[in-house]
C-alpha cells in the first residue's frame, strides 16, 4: 500500500496535471494539496456505500473502481467505472443527500478526499476552483443529454414507423408497398406519437434517405 501513497509534491502534480484542476493557480493547487486526505484501499474493498451521507469530494489518484448500485431485489448493476483522474461523489457532495451507488475498488486505489468545509472555504477565496468543478459536471450533463436524446430519437423513429404502417393502406392486405394519402401534417403526426414537429421532419427525411418511404406531394408510399 505504501508504494501507492503520494508525496506532497506527488499530490500537487496529480491535481495540476491529471484532474479538472489543471487551469487553477499554483497557490490553490497547494491549498488543495494541504487539505487532501489520502487513503489507500485494497482491491475489492468498498470505500463508501450507497445510502451513506457524503461529506467529502473524492478523486482517484491511482487505480480503478466500479460504482455499483444495488436494486431492491438485491441485484447489482455497475453504473460507471472510475479511473485515475476522475472526480467521484460530486452529486451527493453538492446536494447533501446520500451516495447513489457504492464505490468498490477493482484494483488497489489511492484516493484523495476533500472535506466539505475546507473545500467550500477555498471556493470562496478562489472562484476558479468551483468553476473547474462546474465545467466537469457540465461536460457530464452534456454526455447524459446526448444519450437521452439518442435514446428518445430512436424511440421516436420506431413510433413514427408504427404510425405510418397503421395509418396507411394496401389494397392487397397487410404487405408493402403501403400508401398514406393524404399524409397528415407533421404537427398532427407529432401529437399522435408524442413528440415534436422537428423530430417528425428529421425522422421522415431519414426514412426517405434510407429508401423506406417515398413522399410524392401529399402522398406517402
Amino acid at each position: 500500500g505504501e508504494m501507492h501513497r503520494l508525496s506532497k509534491e506527488g499530490v500537487e502534480r496529480f491535481l495540476r496535471d491529471e484532474t479538472l484542476f489543471h487551469g487553477v493557480s499554483q497557490a490553490s493547487i497547494e491549498r488543495l494539496g494541504e487539505m487532501a486526505i489520502q487513503k489507500v484501499i485494497s482491491k475489492d474493498m468498498t470505500f463508501f456505500f450507497m445510502g451513506q451521507v457524503c461529506d467529502s469530494l473524492h478523486f482517484i489518484a491511482d487505480g480503478c473502481a466500479s460504482l455499483v448500485k444495488t436494486a431492491q431485489d438485491g441485484r447489482q448493476r455497475i453504473l460507471h467505472r472510475a479511473i485515475a483522474g476522475d472526480m467521484v461523489g460530486a452529486v451527493p457532495f453538492f446536494d447533501r443527500k446520500e451516495y447513489p451507488a457504492s464505490f468498490v475498488a477493482e484494483s488497489e486505489c489511492t484516493i484523495l478526499s476533500f472535506p466539505r468545509d475546507r473545500l467550500l472555504g477555498l471556493f470562496a477565496s478562489d472562484p476558479a476552483v468551483p468553476l473547474a468543478i462546474m465545467g466537469s459536471l457540465v461536460e457530464r450533463l452534456r454526455m447524459m443529454a446526448a444519450l437521452v436524446e439518442q435514446m428518445s430519437f430512436e424511440d421516436a423513429e420506431h413510433r413514427l414507423w408504427d404510425y405510418l404502417v397503421q395509418a396507411s393502406t394496401n389494397s392487397g392486405g397487410p404487405g408493402f408497398p403501403r400508401v398514406l394519402d393524404p399524409l397528415p401534417t407533421r404537427e398532427h403526426i407529432a401529437s399522435a406519437i408524442g413528440t415534436v414537429r422537428e423530430v417528425v421532419s428529421r425522422r421522415l427525411s431519414r426514412l426517405a434517405d434510407s429508401g423506406h418511404v417515398r413522399i410524392d406531394g401529399r402522398r406517402l408510399v
